[in-house]
């Protein structure tokens, strides 16, 4: 389970790289200064969510 979960960051990792690379990292980094702080107070409530969404599945996945 952890090589496939250390397998699975790497390739996330490699293709988010691939993706910036693809599309520029100037401008995607210029769309991120623009976009403001505002994106990463919501990218980091969307994480929040995820995370305790998952929490969840796990407890009721161990309890039965």
């Amino acid at each position: 389970m952890k090589v496939a979960f250390a397998a699975s960051a790497v390739l996330g990792v490699l293709l988010i790289t691939v993706l910036i690379g693809y599309f520029g990292f100037e401008a995607v980094g210029q769309a991120f200064v623009s976009v403001g702080w505002g994106m990463l107070l919501l990218a980091a409530y969307q994480g929040l969510s995820i995370l305790f969404s998952a929490l969840a599945w796990r407890a009721v996945v161990r309890s039965v």
